[in-house]
């Protein structure tokens, strides 16, 4: 019995100072140390409110963490709770690191691209190394229920001077690992955010550690503000897009076995809304209340191309010459000029074998339907300007392809000047 009681007092004591060790006293050393280390490593002042390490369940919390920006107070990084549960024993039987959870609320990322070209980040990106390491062998590791909430993060472009956001970012993943036992099943990712005031949505299965690396992403994304990312495009454009929204739903199927040529396909829908496009001057060239594009196939890497409809309603369009005999349309966007070739660029080269191999476009579209249409057009270059207008024009085109000998069948139905009435049907052969 004394022995038996001693026992129990021994266990009862390790259980006392390893709940005092991991309660209390790791986490205050911790505490200073995980401070003072990561501010060293990184050249950036940080702080943690708290660090809470439970030893019996092997979990560990840090709040209320924040890296500063180099030379100011802003956040770079931070979050404002990290929790991290650790599985000892499968880890220790695997030989690899198991985590049984990892939850990350409300993270924030701040990144700036300065005028010289550099992000305030530049200066933690390893520079690379000329000296060759042998190969070692892939770390092991298995990460379960990754769970991001509530996150955030600005882009701040100063040579642009625009500001980008994403808010209430959140991203599940059930698990990630490359190890063999766990590669064969499909890891099921979701994730959500509103990018600058449009939502996203994204879900699927991947198996990204798997040979095939096979992929199914469902992508959902609305109200796109185009004319907001037009300012990245980088050619001159000689038009205003003064509004336009893009709806975004596709499917995405990509595999890349080994030995082979990586697949790509595309299924879904894309909607263009509400489109306003004028010219420099302010004159109205188009007006699309909406085009819609259904993708029954899209593989771009073959290429090949299947759309079962494409549908434009209520397009209003501006067609116009000017004095030179310059149409409008063909002139929305600037050319670039290029550089002088050079010696070597000037000889002729004989097309190599990707060039010889290179694929035409496959391309099928079951269905065009063009709907209220109203097209003006004036031209100022004779004496006495000449203008038209027709309205409604409705145009229907059915089983159009690029392929030889290919018939489409066409219903065409419109009225000039409302004086004129012109209707055709039948099939076209390109």
């Amino acid at each position: 019995m004394r022995l038996l009681k001693k026992i129990l007092i021994a266990i009862l004591v390790l259980v006392v100072l390893i709940g005092l060790a991991g309660f209390v006293i790791l986490p205050a050393v911790l505490k200073p140390v995980l401070t003072k280390k990561i501010s060293e490593a990184l050249h950036r002042e940080a702080a943690i409110e708290q660090i809470k390490i439970n030893p019996f369940d092997l979990s560990a919390t840090i709040r209320g963490f924040k890296l500063a920006d180099p030379g100011g107070h802003e956040s770079f990084v931070s979050f404002q709770e990290l929790h991290v549960n650790v599985d000892v024993l499968t880890s220790v039987f695997r030989r690899a690191l198991i985590l049984e959870e990892i939850r990350l609320n409300q993270p924030y990322v701040g990144i700036t691209w300065k005028v010289d070209g550099t992000y305030n980040f530049s200066d933690l990106i390893p520079k690379e190394e000329t000296q060759k390491k042998e190969p070692s062998k892939p770390f092991l590791f298995s990460l379960n229920n990754i769970q991001i909430s509530n996150g955030a993060a600005d882009f701040h472009d100063t040579p642009n001077k625009t500001n980008h956001s994403i808010r209430n970012l959140n991203l599940d993943v059930p698990f990630v690992s490359n190890i063999e036992h766990y590669m064969k099943h499909y890891v099921e990712p979701r994730f959500s955010a509103v990018v600058n005031g449009a939502a996203v949505s994204i879900t699927g299965k991947t198996q990204p550690f798997q040979t095939s690396r096979e992929s199914l992403l469902d992508i959902d994304i609305r109200d796109i503000d185009v004319p907001f990312y037009l300012q990245y495009v980088p050619v001159k454009m000689n038009f205003k897009l003064t509004q336009a929204l893009l709806d975004i739903r596709l499917q995405v199927h990509f595999i890349m076995p080994q030995k082979q040529a990586p697949e790509l396909k595309l299924t879904g829908r894309v909607d263009l809304k509400k489109v306003a496009l004028d010219d420099l001057r302010g004159g109205k060239i188009l007006r699309l209340p909406v085009l819609s594009v259904n993708l029954a196939s899209v593989q771009p890497l073959v290429p090949k191309v299947h759309l079962s409809e494409v549908s434009l309603d209520g397009l209003q369009l501006a067609v116009r010459r000017s004095p030179k005999g310059e149409i409008n349309l063909l002139h929305l966007v600037g050319t670039q000029t290029k550089a002088k070739p050079e010696k070597a660029a000037t000889e002729k080269k004989k097309p190599d074998q990707a060039d010889a191999k290179k694929k035409e476009l496959d391309l099928q579209v079951d269905n065009i339907l063009l709907d209220r249409a109203d097209i003006s057009f004036t031209d100022e270059a004779p004496p006495r300007p000449f203008r038209t207008r027709i309205h409604p024009l409705s145009l229907a085109v059915s089983n159009f392809s690029l392929k030889k000998g290919n018939k489409a069948g066409i219903d065409l139905a419109l009225v000039m000047d409302q004086k004129s009435r012109i209707t055709a049907k039948g099939p076209v052969c390109l």
